[in-house]
């Protein structure tokens, strides 16, 4: 009996406490949870602020023109890390399905994600476009176009030779 009065009055003091607890739960649940992915700035993410405001409006003109002409999305984010992520390629994955980059359905979205603090890029494709923009083309690109240009510190230049030679492979 002993036992049977414990459990009720056990009961009774959670049910009590339980709109405080929740909420007080549900608080720091909130507060400490974080979406894994910063929300997209539009065709341009610059979060390592790699280029100026005259640079970025060009990129930006660059990729809504082709957009707008043959209606693939090409996104271009700068990213300083990585968070939880072990390396880029998965969160250049999990960052494009996030963000649904291209046109939902057909999946014409590519990524063009670097990171100059960790010394990386990565050219993500939707299923819609990998058979005219693949592996090996995102690799020429790389090696051929960026790769130099990034080793003299031009990230400007790097990118905007990427998105000529992807609209090229896309048209």
């Amino acid at each position: 009996m002993r036992f049977y009065r414990f459990g009720v009055v056990a009961i009774m003091l959670l049910w009590l406490n339980s709109g405080t607890l929740s909420a007080q739960t549900n608080d720091t649940i909130q507060s400490t949870i974080q979406l894994p992915f910063p929300q997209p700035l539009g065709l341009l993410s610059d979060f390592e602020e790699l280029f100026d405001s005259v640079q970025k409006a060009q990129i930006v003109h660059q990729l809504t023109a082709f957009r707008q002409k043959q209606g693939y999305e090409i996104a271009l984010v700068s990213i300083s890390g990585y968070g939880n992520y072990s390396d880029l390629k998965s969160y250049a994955t999990d960052l494009f399905n996030s963000w649904g980059i291209g046109e939902q359905g057909k999946n014409t979205g590519v990524l063009l994600i670097l990171s100059k603090q960790q010394r990386e890029v990565r050219i993500a494709t939707g299923l819609g476009v990998e058979l005219q923009l693949t592996n090996d083309d995102c690799n020429r690109i790389f090696q051929e176009n960026m790769l130099p240009l990034l080793k003299a510190g031009n990230y400007y230049d790097a990118v905007s030779v990427a998105i000529t030679e992807i609209v090229r492979e896309l048209q």
